[in-house]
């Protein structure tokens, strides 16, 4: 009975140990704010302690928003033309390979009358979901225990043109971005030791 016993503690204090794939995801947000505005996404590196890393994938949300009122305060109806643009760019880490990158493009255009006293209002957007920016990338760079640095940009234009003397405009946007990194790696996790049932039945 003692030498079952003393062969059971020591099967259950072996506990294997077997590699299998594991992930890891980690998010960096740039709050939504208002435009023009330059900020940087922070991408967490990979401890190689924790195993051997397989592949690294980076995806991108962002999104703006802009809202333009035009006023004509004339007597009488006029013509107006309004045009705006918007961009969000993003550097890469590994310059020798890009060293930029286009998240976001819009433009939006109009032109028309506008009657005496009235106003008109028009609302622009864009949104870009689960961009992939850096997907199966040398990995040489995701290693360590610090992080990536990505900065990001934004740039607007707008341009109102009105055919009477006079009105006003009033034109904002804000613009947001989020990062998230997966990494999926080999690392070491225990397996299954033997049950009681299993032990007791060798005896």
């Amino acid at each position: 009975m003692r030498v079952a016993i003393s062969i059971l503690a020591m099967t259950l204090l072996i506990c294997p140990v077997a590699n299998a794939s594991q992930i890891i995801e980690y998010t960096s947000n740039i709050d939504e704010q208002g435009v023009d505005w330059a900020e940087t996404l922070q991408i967490q590196q990979f401890d190689p302690s924790l195993g051997d890393l397989i592949s690294a994938t980076v995806f991108i949300n962002a999104g703006y928003y802009g809202k333009v009122n035009i006023v004509n305060d004339e007597d009488f109806d006029g013509e107006f033309t309004w045009l705006t643009t918007f961009d969000m760019d993003l550097e890469l880490p590994n310059t020798s390979l890009l060293s930029s990158m286009n998240l976001i493009s819009d433009s939006y255009f109009e032109t028309g009358w506008i009657l005496a006293g009235e106003s008109k209002f028009f609302v622009t957007s864009a949104n870009v979901f689960d961009l992939p920016i850096l997907e199966e990338e040398p990995l040489n760079s995701f290693l360590g225990v610090g992080t990536i640095d990505l900065p990001v940009w934004t740039d607007t234009f707008s341009h109102l043109q009105i055919y009477f003397l006079n009105g006003s405009i009033d034109y904002t946007a804000s613009a947001w971005a989020s990062v998230t990194v997966t990494y999926i790696f080999d690392g070491e996790v225990p397996t299954e030791s033997d049950t009681w049932s299993e032990v007791k039945g060798l005896y």
